[in-house]
C-alpha cells in the first residue's frame, strides 16, 4: 500500500508509523503484543527534532503525553500513525527481534 501527504510536523513533534505486523523486515513482535506495541518507523520529524529522522526504527514511552493517534482510510485500509513529541521517544534502533 502506498500513502502519501504533504505536510511536515511542527516543532519538535514526529510522525510515527507504529508496527503492527507480526513479522517486519527488521522486527519480530509476538501475537500477544500485536495489538498495541510502541515500536515505529518514523515518517516525518519537525525542524526542531535534531536527533531522529525519517526512516528510523524508535522505540516510544507507551503511555506518550501527548500520543495523538491518527488513523487514515487509504485503498479502503485504515493507516494508523502517532503524532509524539520528541521526548516520548526512548530510543533508535538498528535491529530488533522480541522473543
Amino acid at each position: 500500500m502506498s500513502f502519501s501527504y504533504e505536510g511536515t510536523p511542527r516543532r519538535d513533534n514526529i510522525l510515527v508509523s507504529p508496527v503492527e505486523s507480526e513479522h517486519s523486515s527488521q522486527l519480530i513482535i509476538p501475537k500477544n503484543m500485536k495489538s498495541r506495541t510502541n515500536i515505529g518507523y518514523v515518517k516525518s520529524v519537525g525542524p526542531d527534532v535534531k536527533d531522529i529522522k525519517a526512516g528510523d526504527l524508535v522505540l516510544y514511552d507507551a503511555f506518550a503525553s501527548y500520543g495523538a493517534e491518527i488513523s487514515l482510510m487509504t485503498d479502503g485500509e485504515e493507516t494508523r500513525f502517532m503524532l509524539l513529541k520528541d521526548y516520548d521517544i526512548q530510543l533508535t534502533l538498528k535491529k530488533v527481534e522480541i522473543l
